[in-house]
């Protein structure tokens, strides 16, 4: 119509028309409005999610030493007994760390005797030679095993929660009851023991069950570890 001009708020309106005059039907995402994301479809992909890491994986707070509470024996302690005074070492937990720690005494009574050691169920056990003091000529790293279930072993009813390994609750209960002096990564390298990479369970001569973590990896409360 001559001297008739149409004005269109915006340009989708006028490409739903032009669709429209085509015979073709408009693209619903052409009608939704600026900046609005597009409807999502069977296609789309989930957003990944932050707690979780490549592989399907948490991240990681130093695995299972991460939270593991250092408390060092008191004067005159022999540093292989149990901290009974512990509210953590209930009487169960003392049952159940007492076999592992017997079994830790006989390792190293024949590892210094030079003799084969007997082995530590649901632990590896890792002689490393230091030499940088004398008073620590090797130390040990403890290497916690735990056994998965054998493929298509029934964990349970569906839902139910599934009840640790008897490695792994012997662990929680040594971890729970046992000595354990914290060492930082100075007075580690001192004595010539490797601080590298990971936090790492030991046992050092004279000093007993010891836990070195990196300067990275600060143990649970913040600040670093005494020497």
């Amino acid at each position: 119509m001559p001297g008739v001009t149409f004005r269109f708020a915006s340009p989708l309106p006028l490409l739903a028309l032009a669709a429209a005059c085509a015979g073709l039907r408009a693209d619903p995402a052409l009608a939704q409005s600026p900046g609005t994301p597009p409807p999502a479809g069977p296609s789309a992909a989930p957003a990944p999610s932050d707690s979780a890491s490549a592989g399907g994986r948490r991240p990681g707070r130093g695995g299972i030493f991460g939270r593991l509470e250092a408390v060092p024996p008191p004067p005159g302690t022999d540093p292989l007994s149990l901290a009974t005074s512990r509210d953590s070492c209930t009487s169960d937990a003392r049952t159940a760390a007492q076999p592992l720690v017997s079994a830790f005494r006989a390792y190293l009574t024949g590892y210094e005797a030079k003799q084969d050691p007997a082995e530590v169920p649901g632990l590896d056990i890792v002689p490393h030679t230091a030499g940088a003091d004398p008073a620590v000529p090797y130390y040990l790293e403890l290497r916690p095993q735990f056994a998965r279930p054998a493929a298509g072993v029934a964990e349970g009813p569906p839902g139910a929660p599934r009840a640790p390994s008897p490695a792994r609750a012997a662990f929680r209960a040594f971890a729970a009851c046992a000595y354990i002096t914290p060492l930082s990564p100075d007075a580690a390298n001192a004595k010539g023991i490797d601080v590298s990479g990971r936090p790492r369970l030991l046992y050092v001569p004279k000093m007993g069950f010891a836990i070195v973590r990196p300067a990275t990896a600060p143990p649970p409360g913040g600040g670093n570890p005494p020497a």
